[in-house]
């Protein structure tokens, strides 16, 4: 597996952590990378209604708080928080996935 997150991709208030000082909500003062989005197979998401079915999926991406010396990884499913991991505890669970996967696959 090559491929790899790129570096958030932050305006300068975002790299210097000021965030936007007009700005009450915290959240309007973050940051994101472009976001990672992996469909999954396993378990398939109808739709509501009238809404057409959609592929169940995870959405990965950077995210980096006014103020935060360093980013963290969101993890979403469906579009909602499902995990908010620090770059080290997502290194580790990333590792221990691919041992999994490959235990799995002999």
């Amino acid at each position: 597996m090559t491929d790899t997150l790129p570096a958030v991709g932050c305006a300068s208030w975002c790299e210097n952590r000021d965030g936007h000082t007009n700005v009450n909500d915290p959240a309007d003062r973050s940051c994101v990378s472009p976001s990672r989005i992996v469909s999954l197979s396993r378990y398939p998401f109808p739709g509501v209604g009238a809404e057409a079915p959609v592929l169940d999926h995870l959405v990965g991406l950077l995210h980096r708080e006014a103020g935060a010396p360093v980013p963290h990884i969101r993890v979403e499913h469906n579009d909602a928080i499902f995990i908010d991991l620090s770059v080290e505890d997502a290194l580790r669970l990333a590792v221990d996935l691919l041992a999994l996967a490959d235990s799995a696959e002999r």
